[in-house]
């Protein structure tokens, strides 16, 4: 009693003492989720009793954690065990049970909008998203073992008995007691699995030793899944090398008051800048900025680096009005505003409700007023309607097979990626992928017809060529009529597309080398997703017929706005070369202002990375 009074006085929680004594200090405490707090106590009972154990006692936890009355504490949010430890804990497997549903279902059914990333650490509402995140990927890697043992140890009636539980809550049980941190036994689903942990791990080894593998690991890794584990994104030993990128929100703040901000802070660690694209800051491996504060104030974006190409490559002009033909969840729309610095106007299409929904959030919290979100299909809109008649680019990145994307979204870890499962999967992709592509196609010639667009980037997360160079391949000689080029995008990036059938016959009737104008990323070699961009820029029809179509220089004459006078036309034509000049002088001519033209975009992108805005405009300069 003397003890209870002042455990309680201390806010350490109420004791009530009861008669008997206990057989040792493990039967002090009722619940098990409180072990540390109980181990305290009973040190200093025994110390209090002269080294007796206490009473039996039986704590009320309300004293610990924020002593918020009703619903979990923020230290249980986040992953304390005090204060909701035990509701935690429960509630973990439950989501975890509940997303390995949806995803197996997603995965059964073809339908791929959902990810384990997004249901886990996507969702605000989800209780300690790293370890639900870590517990859905390693019960999907482990599947197949999981319900090998269910069948070994005769079925969910005679590990639960009465009891019925879901499928993926079992599995999810077994997994946490067999092959992770452990259950404890804090409601009925978990005893009743506890009770089996013996008979479990009896039936494991039997599994082990008709497979013919020497541990768990290898039968994992070297069967159901066929060699690739989703460990190395959980625990790093595939991806801990891969850097973290974020993007400065250029609306909000520079790259010089982001890059200061997070040297103060010290939470994080050192990022640079990318050698690639000056407004995308590279993070050390395992680097984790959800909950940072920069992040919540949108001033720093999560985007991979290959998402940022598209922007980069449209590189539209402040002044101009963009259209984004498929724009959730966002993150390409609101760079575009960033690069324009929210001035022009960002169209933003999607024709999905929650999508929308999706899109409207990330343009309030990048801060982007240039940009109007319209629920809508692109490919409905009227390329001949007035409102759209000042349309100056395009960003088209439409829907397409993610294959890119396989490693980022544990694609390979659900049951379709089995071997037994292979053969079928691969032919529903195919007829997946052709489909696809024929909605590319589609939405791309239904881009390049608005009548003053001057540029239209196309992208996919995909390394398929048939949604990527076949695409570019079909459209090519649409585009040549209605005056555009394609132009060499990015040529800072050093990968470029493949020599594909398709353009191998666009070679064959005068299109040449432009496999080397588009962009590829290899997700083994760059350390980014799977991605293509190619993009299409108008050039003045009086102006075409002086350009050579293998030359690498599509933008030498750079577009005349429709109310140029025809004087400058003229005036440009003597400059390139005109009628004054025939034969071997006119082509060395233009060679020699091909090679001037690329030392000048070469130089613009130099400057403009490093923020020099003398040099940018002398570049720009020699450019024109």
């Amino acid at each position: 009693g003397e003890y209870a009074r002042g455990s309680a006085d201390r806010g350490r929680g109420s004791v009530a003492g009861t008669e008997g004594r206990c057989g040792s200090p493990s039967a002090c405490a009722v619940c098990p989720s409180r072990r540390v707090a109980t181990r305290w106590v009973q040190r200093s009972a025994v110390s209090v009793l002269g080294g007796q154990h206490p009473p039996s006692v039986a704590f009320d936890m309300r004293g610990f954690g924020k002593g918020r009355r009703g619903g979990r504490t923020e230290n249980a949010r986040k992953g304390g065990t005090a204060g909701g430890g035990r509701v935690q804990h429960v509630k973990i497997h439950r989501q975890a049970a509940a997303f390995v549903h949806k995803l197996v279902v997603a995965d059964a059914t073809k339908r791929k909008g959902v990810s384990v990333k997004t249901l886990t650490l996507g969702d605000a509402s989800v209780v300690n998203p790293k370890a639900t995140y870590a517990l859905t990927v390693e019960t999907l890697r482990y599947l197949s073992l999981l319900e090998q043992l269910v069948e070994a140890a005769g079925g969910e009636e005679a590990i639960c008995g009465e009891r019925h539980l879901p499928p993926q809550l079992l599995h999810v049980l077994i997994y946490d007691t067999i092959f992770g941190q452990g259950c404890l036994p804090l409601a009925g689903p978990e005893r009743c699995v506890l009770k089996q942990k013996e008979r479990l791990q009896s039936c494991l080894q039997q599994i082990l030793e008709r497979s013919g593998c020497s541990s768990v690991e290898e039968m994992v890794q070297g069967g159901p899944i066929d060699g690739r584990s989703a460990r190395g994104e959980v625990s790093g030993k595939d991806g801990s090398n891969l850097p973290r990128f974020a993007r400065v929100n250029l609306v909000k703040c520079s790259v010089k008051n982001v890059l200061s901000a997070l040297k103060k802070q010290k939470d994080v660690g050192t990022p640079c800048i990318d050698k690639h694209f000056h407004d995308l800051l590279v993070f050390p491996p395992g680097t984790d900025l959800h909950d940072h504060p920069l992040v919540k104030e949108g001033k720093l974006i999560l985007q991979g680096k290959a998402s940022c190409m598209t922007a980069h490559a449209l590189s539209p002009e402040p002044s101009w009005t963009v259209i984004d033909a498929c724009a959730a969840p966002g993150n390409k729309t609101t760079h575009l505003a960033s690069l324009m610095g929210d001035k022009g106007q960002v169209i933003a299409f999607d024709k999905d409700p929650k999508r929308l929904k999706t899109l409207e959030s990330s343009i309030k919290a990048a801060g982007s007023r240039s940009v109007q979100a319209q629920l809508g299909d692109f490919l409905a809109v009227e390329h001949t309607d007035p409102k759209y008649a000042g349309v100056d680019a395009i960003l088209l990145d439409p829907s397409c097979s993610g294959s890119g994307t396989v490693r980022q979204r544990l694609d390979d870890i659900l049951p379709s990626a089995r071997k037994a499962n292979r053969e079928e999967e691969e032919k529903h992709q195919h007829s997946r992928v052709a489909a696809l592509a024929r909605f590319q196609k589609k939405a791309l010639r239904h881009a390049l017809r608005f009548p003053n667009v001057k540029r239209v980037a196309y992208s996919t997360c995909s390394v398929n060529v048939e949604e990527n160079e076949d695409v570019v391949a079909d459209v090519l000689p649409l585009a040549t009529q209605l005056g555009f080029k394609l132009r060499k995008a990015l040529p800072q990036w050093h990968r470029r597309g493949l020599k594909h059938v398709a353009l191998v016959k666009l070679e064959e009737a005068g299109y040449r080398n432009h496999h080397l104008k588009v962009v590829r990323t290899d997700p083994s070699q760059d350390g980014t997703d799977g991605f293509f961009v190619a993009l299409f820029e108008r050039r003045h029809r009086s102006l075409d017929r002086f350009a050579d179509d293998g030359g690498g220089a599509e933008g030498a004459v750079e577009e005349q706005n429709s109310g140029s006078s025809n004087a400058k036309i003229e005036d440009g034509k003597q400059r390139i070369g005109g009628t004054s000049e025939t034969g071997k002088a006119a082509r060395r001519r233009r060679k020699r202002l091909r090679k001037q033209l690329e030392r000048a975009n070469n130089a613009t992108i130099e400057a403009s990375a490093v923020g020099c805005p003398d040099e940018e405009q002398s570049a720009k300069k020699v450019k024109r």
